[in-house]
């Protein structure tokens, strides 16, 4: 009697489980879905969504349109944002670390507002999730595409083909009390990976300007910063094939933000000789490709 009463409450115990977060446990099996729901929303865009937009609870969200893909690209903080524009309708899917963690189907009011709901689902037309409300906003440097390249700027049509020979090395010292945070590092509007403390990876880009932002942790619930300044004002770093250029990443132990600051080699080096690489966990790996947690000699 006693092996059935525990048997049964094991079962039930599994089973509340799997009801309790049939999301979480999902969406890592969803990648394939997560690619045929954006392709079945094919009809021709009739609105350009490019450009920097806010929301109240989600902060900014960077889209543009990829020129090999034809779809759209982006991030919203540590999130990799990609979507399709059908019709006057967007689908967004916001993915992290491989998993998708929200969908959403917005429609736009007008040239610069977008509604609609999002879910932790794949949602379908008829789906009621979360509210979602998108203003644009019209800043420059904010609502530009991703630098990959000197050329491929004035000519996107090149950023396909740019080969990344030149590195950019991010780095992050020690911190006591500041060292469970974590930095995301985004390249170009696309969030790369967080680094740990004590660490440093190397970003593999092609020659030429590069913009380099820290994402806030939703964990810690970090403000947005940039390299010198705020998220708004983020420094542009021109890489070279020849020498790379080293940023160093910082934590405001009063206010809990991010900040970085480029430094010269000869500093950047002293400072890694007392660092070690970042494991390759730390990185996305829709962009492994693009980070080398290689020893910088």
């Amino acid at each position: 009697m006693n092996i059935r009463k525990h048997l049964f409450c094991f079962v039930a115990i599994v089973a509340g489980l799997v009801l309790y977060a049939p999301s979480k446990m999902l969406a890592k099996e969803k990648p394939n879905e997560a690619t045929s729901w954006l392709a079945a929303h094919s009809d021709p865009a009739k609105i350009n969504v490019s450009g920097t937009w806010n929301s109240e609870k989600w902060g900014d969200i960077v889209l543009y349109r990829d020129v090999a893909s034809g779809q759209l690209k982006g991030h919203a903080d540590e999130w990799h944002v990609r979507g399709v524009v059908s019709g006057n309708r967007v689908f967004l899917l916001f993915t992290s670390f491989g998993e998708v963690n929200y969908s959403a189907i917005l429609t736009a009011e007008n040239d610069g507002a977008l509604d609609g709901s999002y879910s932790k689902r794949l949602m379908s037309a008829g789906d009621r999730g979360e509210p979602m409300h998108l203003t644009r906003i019209d800043e420059g440097s904010r609502t530009q595409p991703p630098a990959t390249g000197s050329e491929a700027q004035s000519n996107p049509g090149l950023a396909a083909s740019a080969q990344p020979t030149a590195k950019i090395v991010v780095y992050r010292a020690h911190a006591f009390i500041e060292h469970g945070l974590k930095p995301y590092v985004i390249l170009d509007n696309e969030c790369m990976a967080w680094i740990p403390d004590r660490t440093y990876m190397t970003l593999l880009v092609t020659p030429g300007k590069h913009t380099i932002m820290l994402a806030r942790s939703i964990g810690a619930t970090i403000l947005n910063m940039g390299i010198g300044g705020t998220h708004s004002d983020p420094l542009f770093v021109y890489a070279n094939a020849k020498e790379p250029s080293y940023a160093a990443v910082e934590v405001n132990k009063w206010s809990g933000t991010f900040s970085s600051r480029l430094t010269e080699p000869e500093e950047a080096r002293r400072d890694l000789e007392k660092l070690s690489p970042a494991k390759a966990k730390a990185i996305d790996p829709e962009v492994s490709d693009r980070v080398s947690v290689e020893p910088v000699r």
